[in-house]
């Protein structure tokens, strides 16, 4: 069966969502190899998903795990997401400084792709710094401080953190990265989110800089 969605996608097929969840989740279980998700993930990032078999996949990831509610939190809650580009620092800055003005952020980032240290990844620099916290220990930290700033887990998105790694384990950054961004955020309680997507030199995305006089 997996041969065969495999094969539907390197031929420009459409996946359905029964397809996309055999294959998400059995990764997450590990009833499916990795080799068989890196096949997969090629002919998506060759191919491209539509845009149901990206919200789809949306979906599929958020609800591999744990979910996260907010609601209890007694202040204005904010999420942000950047596509990232050359250093991954904002969230770095922005987190607490929204955090030091009242509004309550429980912030999910990634890890580098490519060239580029990610967020968690300069954090884990941090001597004693736990970029894996439970929904438990997040839900506290929010309340107590009013931010957390955590990678992918095994309770919360499982399948966004194992996708996530082999995307960039076989240079397959942009595949599914739509679906990533948005799983990782709606792990938890609906809330407002400020997007920021990138397409310039220097970023995950094709370059589209138009081009300049020699």
């Amino acid at each position: 069966m997996i041969p065969l969605i495999i094969a539907r996608k390197r031929d420009g097929g459409e996946l359905t969502r029964a397809e996309l969840e055999r294959i998400v989740l059995g990764y997450v279980r590990g009833d499916v190899p990795d080799y068989q998700v890196a096949a997969w993930l090629m002919a998506c990032y060759l191919n491209g998903l539509t845009d149901a078999e990206t919200l789809a996949l949306t979906e599929i990831m958020a609800a591999s795990g744990e979910t996260l509610d907010l609601s209890s939190i007694d202040a204005p809650t904010l999420d942000k997401h950047s596509t990232g580009g050359v250093g991954d620092k904002t969230s770095l800055v922005l987190v607490p400084l929204l955090a030091a003005g009242g509004v309550a952020l429980a912030k999910m980032s990634g890890r580098g792709l490519g060239f580029t240290g990610g967020t968690v990844d300069k954090l884990e620099s941090i001597p004693g710094y736990r970029t894996e916290l439970t929904a438990q220990e997040m839900m506290s930290q929010v309340q107590r401080i009013g931010c957390c700033l955590v990678g992918q887990s095994a309770s919360l998105a499982p399948a966004d953190k194992l996708l996530y790694a082999l995307r960039d384990a076989t240079a397959r950054g942009r595949a599914s990265s739509n679906a990533s961004a948005v799983a990782m955020r709606s792990a938890w309680t609906p809330m407002p989110r400020a997007m920021s997507t990138k397409s310039k030199c220097g970023t995950s995305r094709p370059c589209m800089l138009p081009s300049l006089p020699g």
